[in-house]
């Protein structure tokens, strides 16, 4: 576990500025962040929010596994989707409401530099076990199931055709990022040239989005096909934006309302969990048009809730607690080798015979190893360049943006 301590330090020592460890009370609003100078600005990482991202990631990997009421984890998808479209929306409007523009170049060079080195490493040490993770098992199959996955469309073919190439379908959720990325940025640089607000867009794509949902789910699937497809996926997406837009105007005033917030966070993760027991029990066949909205809807509570508290409020301390938060900020590596683990460990290691409750859980610690490895070797490394593509207005309360990462 050497490489997830040092990755638990590097968190503590240069994530958390330490010149103003009690002064982060509450998030401004974007109206009051604009008047922040440049000068003072500080990037600051927000411990509370990798604390959610390793509860969904670490759900999304017992998904996997046949533990009682685990398999129901996959709703952490929509936590990530959720918290990607609010932290992708605010920092857009933060940049554009200091310099009046958005640069759409520097934005796309950041997302490449933060999730191409992980995904080209999985991929690279994939291809030694490529009969196990490639398509039909042969070389040519895993070049295919590389290209699917280096060309964001794995959501499409799943999602259109059901034609997983290979075991290495987790993209899916990637690629559906992806799309948001191409999608978004620039619609939101013509609503502001044109002067439109993007909420009412953001509202009826909502709309659409679930009512396709509701109404094109296949119920005899064991797992629809709607669950991967970009129009009844975007919905969690839309759900952050609107999210960011709702903190930009009311945040501050929300902020005051302390025992409503606690209350709002307490019923957002009771929520959360009654939803992932709930599809564990029933599955994804026959209610979820039900399960991803109610996911997406009580994921937002939960953000909020965070976002707009102080430090000393019980949820930011419980999800910022600093293991959990080491966890949450290699939960991109976590996601991306779980499944190559899952897959090609059980055939190397003989040792779990009988005992699979415990297999499981060494089968996590394999892959949070193998992620923080990855973050410190490979991620961490292009992280540092991400600096040169970033304007003054990026570096105010800045979140450092993980994809979602989580799968079926």
């Amino acid at each position: 576990m050497s490489e997830l301590q040092s990755v638990t330090e590097s968190f503590s020592a240069q994530e958390r500025p330490e010149d103003a460890p009690h002064q982060r009370a509450v998030e401004p609003p974007l109206e009051q962040l604009g008047r922040t100078s440049p000068q003072r600005a500080t990037a600051v990482r927000r411990p509370e929010l990798d604390g959610i991202r390793a509860l969904a990631v670490s759900a999304a990997f017992f998904s996997h596994l046949t533990y009682t009421y685990s398999a129901g984890g996959w709703i952490g998808v929509d936590v990530f989707f959720v918290l990607s479209g609010y932290l992708i929306t605010r920092n857009l409007l933060a940049e554009h409401e200091r310099t009046g523009r958005i640069r759409l170049r520097q934005f796309y060079a950041r997302r490449a530099l933060r999730l191409l080195p992980a995904l080209v490493l999985m991929y690279v040490l994939g291809a030694f076990f490529y009969r196990t993770l490639g398509e039909h098992g042969s070389r040519r199959g895993y070049t295919h199931t590389v290209a699917w996955g280096l060309g964001y469309a794995e959501n499409i073919t799943l999602g259109l055709w059901n034609e997983p190439h290979g075991n290495l379908g987790h993209t899916w959720s990637l690629a559906m990022e992806e799309q948001f990325y191409l999608l978004w940025p620039p619609l939101l640089y013509l609503l502001f040239k044109f002067k439109r607000s993007a909420v009412p867009f953001l509202f009826v794509g909502l709309i659409l989005s679930w009512v396709s949902l509701t109404f094109t789910t296949d119920h005899t699937q064991y797992v629809p096909l709607t669950y991967y497809r970009p129009d009844t996926r975007i919905g969690d997406l839309i759900v952050g934006c609107l999210l960011a837009y709702g903190l930009r105007a009311y945040g501050a005033r929300i902020a005051r309302w302390r025992v409503f917030m606690f209350a709002v966070g307490f019923m957002s993760l009771a929520g959360l969990v009654a939803d992932e027991i709930f599809a564990s029990a029933k599955g994804r066949s026959g209610y979820l048009q039900l399960e991803i909205p109610a996911a997406a809807l009580f994921s937002a509570g939960l953000v909020m809730c965070l976002v707009v508290s102080d430090r000393k409020a019980i949820w930011v301390k419980v999800f910022g607690w600093r293991p959990l938060a080491a966890i949450g900020a290699i939960s991109y590596g976590i996601y991306l080798f779980m499944i190559p683990v899952l897959y090609v460990l059980p055939q190397h290691w003989t040792h779990y015979a009988g005992n699979y409750y415990y297999f499981g859980l060494q089968m996590y610690i394999a892959t949070i190893i193998i992620a923080a490895a990855s973050y410190r070797l490979v991620e961490r490394p292009f992280l540092r360049l991400k600096g040169r593509f970033s304007s003054p207005a990026q570096t105010v309360a800045r979140d450092v943006v993980t994809p979602a990462v989580v799968t079926t």
